[in-house]
Parts: structure tokens; sequence; C-alpha cells
């Protein structure tokens, strides 16, 4: 039998269980094109008002959520380029202006990758800001399952995400039943020109073809890969950077002069690819998973697909010419030892991070190998390119670069700690009270001065407006304070995590430093990632601190 429960108690539990009140949400809005050359030729590529107008659509069902602003970057930028309205909303979101941010998907936020995988993973989370992307169909507020957690977005930027870097510099699996192959034009050797039609996408160019059977066939005879280039040279044979540019491809890497040279021979004699076997792997191209599709296909293994395309070059020559340059190694082995131990990674961790600190120009990283020579430098693009006023100072070595940028790295964690400690207790720690009295210290002071002087005074307008100003601008000091000191400021944040037995990496680079100026007979600039929230916190403590002190 059911019992009635009495109605007075009804109404006090009536309220006990009102709903609470839902938070509102503060949104920011950001677009960005890709642009056609950077993507898929099946993948869509919306302008940034077809996103913003999907975005808005979307934030009608989302009655918690009010558009406070729109960041759009509509402009083609180069890779080493920043994003400039990227950067205005990031410094925004920083300053507490929002605490949601909507974006059409996640590959058309960062540039690449990691630089996306930082923000949404690291700095947004400690920020507690709400994140949704349309395209995704990912809501931090609902597709997680539980607060706090970002399983799901994880899972989203390491099976679906591709970097836009990746687009023009990858290939793509496609019919593999077929065996067919559709790739980037830069991964076109020297010879063959692309065709989309064709079968294996890459048709024999009648005019260079001759010069690379050529350069197979002197070689084979006994000549040197340098006299080869001397009389390629003198048969205005174009280079194979040359060659792209005048096919169309925007090649940036191409010589002012069209000179062969040593290397350039080299690297068609080493080339499988004129066999008609086609290379990918980690040195010549890698694949990239389809976007719906979560398995990864390269493995950072070389891959060779047999009789892709038609040969230039018959396969007992080409046999005959590897056989020639392993005798020659052997030889000079035997003259002149073992050849140098490779360093643990052949390609520099520091790509567009280094700077000349003489003109300012960007460092080129150089790196031979060989029997007689084994060096890894970094040398001046002024000086590399043979520009008219490019720098005399000699090429700085990497293994000078790599200790002293742990160095930097190292000071620059100890000192992040150092300030942690010291800010850890927020508002009850030390210093926070220091600081909290010296800017009302300052506000009564001006506050006390300006009453004095306009005692007994004739009152002039410009007097008065100043008067006024003083306090204002010192409480505004004040209020930027309460805001900016704080344990979750970028920079700080960012060193605290940065683990103590680190190994300098490309991800390593790419997170921590921001640039570093060479200097030939001086000890390197460094330049951290949020150098602006970093001096805003070095301020604040130089205010109370006495001029001893290491900030």
């Amino acid at each position: 039998m059911t019992t009635l429960r009495n109605p007075e108690p009804a109404e006090h539990t009536a309220e006990t269980v009102s709903p609470k009140p839902v938070k509102a949400y503060h949104a920011v809005l950001y677009a960005r094109r890709k642009f056609k050359d950077q993507v898929q030729p099946d993948e869509f590529d919306p302008t940034t008002v077809s996103q913003i107008i999907a975005i808005k659509a979307h934030l009608q069902d989302l009655p918690d959520v009010t558009t406070e602003r729109i960041y759009m970057d509509c402009q083609k930028m180069d890779s080493h380029q920043s994003l400039p309205q990227l950067q205005q909303l990031l410094l925004d979101i920083e300053n507490g202006k929002y605490n949601c941010i909507v974006i059409y998907s996640l590959d058309t936020f960062g540039k690449n990758k990691a630089e996306t995988e930082y923000y949404m993973l690291c700095q947004f989370p400690l920020l507690e800001l709400r994140i949704i992307s349309i395209q995704d169909n990912y809501d931090s507020n609902r597709s997680e399952p539980e607060t706090g957690s970002f399983f799901r977005l994880e899972e989203i930027l390491r099976g679906n995400m591709r970097s836009d870097h990746a687009y023009s510099e990858t290939v793509t699996e496609t019919e593999t039943d077929k065996g067919r192959w559709v790739f980037s034009k830069r991964k076109i050797p020297y010879g063959y020109n692309f065709n989309q039609d064709s079968e294996s996408h890459m048709d024999i160019d009648p005019e260079t073809a001759q010069y690379v059977r050529f350069i197979f066939e002197e070689y084979a005879s006994g000549t040197s890969p340098g006299r080869i280039a001397k009389k390629l040279t003198a048969m205005n044979a174009p280079t194979p950077s040359m060659r792209k540019s005048q096919l169309g491809t925007n090649y940036k890497k191409m010589s002012p002069s069209n000179s062969w040279t040593f290397g350039s021979v080299s690297i068609i004699l080493r080339n499988r690819m004129y066999t008609g076997d086609y290379i990918c792997g980690r040195e010549n191209a890698f694949l990239h998973p389809d976007r719906e599709d979560t398995t990864m296909y390269w493995n950072s293994e070389e891959q060779i697909i047999p009789h892709h395309h038609e040969p230039l070059v018959p396969r007992e020559i080409f046999d005959k010419v590897q056989q020639l340059q392993e005798q020659k190694r052997r030889r000079l082995i035997e003259k002149d030892g073992a050849p140098h131990d490779l360093p643990e990674y052949s390609s520099t961790p520091f790509r567009n991070h280094l700077f000349c600190g003489h003109c300012g120009r960007i460092m080129h990283f150089y790196h031979c190998v060989n029997v007689r020579h084994h060096y890894a430098v970094y040398i001046c693009s002024s000086r590399k390119k043979n520009l008219k006023n490019a720098c005399s100072y000699t090429p700085i070595r990497l293994s000078e670069i790599l200790p002293a940028v742990k160095q930097a790295l190292s000071e620059e964690r100890r000192l992040a700690l150092k300030i942690y400690e010291l800010m850890k207790d927020g508002k009850n720690s030390e210093i926070y009270q220091q600081l909290e009295k010296y800017f009302q210290d300052r506000i009564n002071t001006l506050t006390e001065t300006g009453k004095k002087n306009s005692a007994g005074l004739p009152v002039l307008k410009e007097r008065t407006d100043q008067q006024q100003l003083e306090p204002a601008e010192a409480i505004k000091e004040k209020k930027a304070f309460h805001r900016a000191f704080k344990v979750t400021n970028p920079w700080l944040m960012l060193y605290t995590q940065l683990d103590e037995n680190f190994e300098i990496t490309l991800d390593i680079a790419r997170k921590y430093i921001y640039r570093i100026y060479l200097y030939a007979d001086a000890p390197l600039e460094f330049q951290p990632i949020k150098q602006e929230a970093k001096s805003n916190l070095l301020n604040y403590l130089n205010l109370i601190k006495s001029g001893d002190s290491d900030f």
C-alpha cells in the first residue's frame, strides 16, 4: 500500500531540487582558410565566411553561448609566418576576455599538429576554456565522458587531424588494389613530369631525361660526379631546382645560378626511382591517414612499389653504378679509416628557430657526412645564398649550439620554478600581499597629493584633469596586476612542466623556443615562448625586489 507524504515538506523538497543556474559562456569564433594547394584534391576547402556561417548556425541550438567577437585569418601564409588574428585571439584568451572558443574544425586552428595539440590539450584546459568544434562534432562540455577530461579531444587530434605542412609533402594511398598513388609534384624526381591522367602519374620529361641517362652512362664509364657536373653546366642543362621552377612549382631552394654541383649529381646516382620502382618512406615521402580513417599507414620504414612507372635507366646500369660507388667508399675507408659516427639525429631540431644575430636573417642548417668530412653547422642564409651583403662570420657548429641552448632552457626552467614557489599560494602568498600593498599605497599617495595641490589654489582645467588622471591610471594598473599576476601565467605554466632531464628534440624546440639569435664570438640570445607573459611577471617582481635580486 502506497502512503502519501505530507504536502508541507513537499514544497521544501521542490526548493532543494531546483535547477542550478546555467553558466553563461562568452564565446569567440575563429576561422582560417587553408587554400587549394595545401589540401588534397578531394578535400573541401571552405572560405572563412562560410565557416563562420556554419558556426553561427550551430550556435543557435546553444542558448548558453553568446558570441562576443570573430577572428578570421583569410590570407595565405608561408609555413614560417605566424597567423596575426590567431595570435591576437590567444592573447585575448590569456587576458580572460573569453571562456569559450568555437572553431569550424580542429585542423583549421593551428598551422601544424604540434601547435594545435599544445593549445587544445595543455593551454585551454588550464584556462578552463570550453572548446567547440563544428566539423568534428565536439563540445568539451558534452562530448567528454567525465568533467575535466579530454580523452575524446585527444582521440580526434591523434586520429583525424593532419598538419597543413603535411598536405603538400605527403603521399596518399588510393585504390591500393590497383597500385595507384596520388602524390605531390615535389616528390617527382628530375627527369619526370607530373601527369594526373596517367596511371602512375609520372611521365618521362623529354627535355631532362637525356641528362639523367648521360649522368649514369658517364659515371659507369669512370667519370667522377664533379666532372659530370662541369659537363652538364657547359651543356646548359637545367638543374633540378631550375627545372621545377620552369614547370611552375614554387621551389624556394632554387639556386641563383644554373650550375650543377657534385651533390646534385650524387643524389641522382643514388635514386632508385630511375629504375621504375617507386620509393616512399622516411626519406622520400610518407603516408598520412584519411580523415575518416584512424589507421596510420606510414610506419617510418622504406616502402618499395616495383614497376610503378616507366624506367629511365636500365636496372643493370643502375646496379653497376651502385657497385662502383661502394667500391670507392671502401677504398676511402681503407685509406683514411672508418667514417665518423653519426649524431643521435641527422637533422636539426631548431628548424625556423635560429637567426643570425648580426644581420637578423634566418640561419640555414648544413650537414655533411662522408668518409673524409663530418660536420653539422648553421650558416647565415645571406652567406649560403651568396648575397652581395652576406655576413662574413664563420659557420657555427651544431655541437656548440646544443649545450648552449640546453643551458638556456634549464635556466628558464629554474627561473619559472623559483617564481612559482613565490606565487603558488595565490592571494595568500607573501609576494602577492607586498604587490597589493605597493599598488594601494601608490593610489593613496596620488590621491592625497592631488588633494593637497588643489587646496587653496585657483582651479585650472588642465591641473584638475591631470589630478584625476593619475589616480585613475594607478587604479587601472592595480586591476591589470590582479588579472596578470596568477599561477596560470602562460609562460609560468609552460616552463614549470618542462622535465628536469629533458633532451632537445624537435617537439621540445617547437614548444619552448620562440627565437635564438646566434653570434660569431658572443653568447647566443635566447627568446622563449610567451616572452611577453614572462616580462609582465618580472616587471611586477622588480617593483618590490631589491637591486641584487635574480629577477
